[in-house]
C-alpha cells in the first residue's frame, strides 16, 4: 500500500469521509438551531419568559455551531497548506502530466536514439 504524505492510502480516504460527515453535521446544527430560534412564538407573559430563555439558549447553541464549522474551515485550510488535503481533480491533473512526461521522454529517446538530429 503506498504511503503519501505520512499516512497510508486507506487512512486518507477514511479522514476524508470523516471531513466530510463533520462538514455535514455541522451544517445540519447550525441550521437547526437557527430553525429553532426563529420558531419563536408569542404568547402570554410567562410564555415570553420562557421563550426569552428559550432564545438564549438556542443563540448559545447557534454561535457554538458556528465557531464548530469556523475550526473546520481552519483545519481544512491547515491541511490543504501542508498537502494532506486531497482536492477535486488532483488525481487527473497528477496523471495527465505524468502521462504527458512519459510522451516527451519517449520522443527524446526517439530523437537521441533513434539516428536522428541531436539536441542541443
Amino acid at each position: 500500500m503506498e504511503k503519501v504524505g505520512g499516512m497510508f492510502g486507506s487512512e486518507k480516504m477514511k479522514e476524508k469521509g470523516m471531513e466530510k460527515q463533520r462538514a455535514n453535521r455541522d451544517i445540519a446544527a447550525l441550521l437547526q438551531r437557527f430553525e429553532n430560534l426563529i420558531e419563536y412564538k408569542p404568547g402570554d407573559r410567562n410564555a415570553a419568559a420562557v421563550n426569552a430563555y428559550r432564545m438564549e439558549v438556542e443563540t448559545a447553541a447557534l454561535i457554538r455551531a458556528a465557531e464548530d464549522i469556523l475550526s473546520l474551515t481552519r483545519i481544512m485550510k491547515e491541511m490543504w497548506l501542508f498537502g494532506k488535503l486531497q482536492t477535486v481533480g488532483m488525481n487527473e491533473a497528477v496523471e495527465r502530466a505524468e502521462e504527458s512526461a512519459k510522451g516527451v521522454e519517449e520522443g527524446l529517446r526517439k530523437l537521441m536514439g533513434g539516428g536522428g538530429a541531436e539536441i542541443g
